[in-house]
């Protein structure tokens, strides 16, 4: 058998060239990659950059070197709280964050289970370590055994009629809006409403919660926003067009003394 020595030379040649190129290739890449060397984060709201690090794994640093704008920003908007990242390198290889936060509008609490309701109408985990949890609490809904994280909840019947009432609230008056302390959902008996600054119930019962704010509304400006709190027992507006104070009568008398 003949060896055709030109054609084992022209394969070594070839074998030679592909070596050569891949070599050349990988060179390239590594010379070209950035050493990240430092990363800051801004726009945060919910949550301390300290957790916010070492929830996307970016709190050891000598891993920055093996990171890159892409995998940085995939880490942050895989957080519960984030909306969206904006990743940017800079010449000195150093990279600033800035994220968009998920705006909170409520707790759901039932069942020692808690979850923020955003206003995409998006249930999120209650996360150690989160700031400003100052938020009106929801609680009795009527499927709350059966909801989990990331629900939306867009056609939950109780979940809009609260986001009703807040909005109505926040029209009437910026500050007892701030003061909504709790939306009860109490089944048949309707929603019952409570308030920081008031130490008695607000009976708003089933259907018309717009209608019936506009009540209230009415009856706090008349009152200029002060109500005995000694004295109220409740304030019931389950009735259409009417509005009825319920008093202790035992407060009454030591009133009348």
């Amino acid at each position: 058998m003949k060896i055709n020595k030109g054609k084992i030379l022209g394969l070594l040649f070839m074998l030679l060239l592909i070596l050569s190129i891949a070599f050349l290739s990988v060179r390239v890449n590594v010379e070209e990659a950035p050493k990240i060397t430092f990363i800051s984060l801004s726009g945060n709201t919910h949550l301390n950059v300290e957790n916010y690090f070492k929830f996307t794994r970016l709190d050891e640093k000598e891993n920055y070197k093996y990171l890159s704008v892409n995998i940085i920003k995939d880490r942050f908007e895989k957080h519960p709280y984030i909306e969206t990242a904006s990743v940017k390198l800079e010449p000195d290889n150093k990279v600033y964050v800035e994220i968009s936060e998920k705006t909170f509008e409520a707790i759901i609490t039932q069942f020692g289970r808690n979850f923020f309701l955003s206003d995409e109408f998006e249930l999120l985990p209650f996360m150690f370590g989160t700031h400003n949890v100052d938020y009106p609490l929801i609680r009795g809904l009527s499927r709350a055994d059966t909801i989990k994280t990331f629900t939306i909840m867009y056609n939950d019947s109780d979940i809009i009629t609260a986001m009703k009432i807040m909005a109505a609230t926040e029209l009437i008056d910026k500050n007892l809006f701030a003061n909504i302390s709790e939306i009860v959902c109490s089944g048949e008996k309707g929603i019952e409403l409570y308030f920081n600054n008031l130490d008695f119930p607000i009976l708003l019962g089933q259907g018309e919660v717009i209608k019936k704010m506009v009540y209230f509304g009415k009856m706090w400006a008349y009152f200029d926003g002060k109500l005995n709190n000694e004295v109220v027992d409740y304030i019931d507006l389950r009735y259409d067009k009417h509005v009825f104070l319920g008093f202790d009568p035992g407060q009454l008398e030591g009133q009348s003394s």
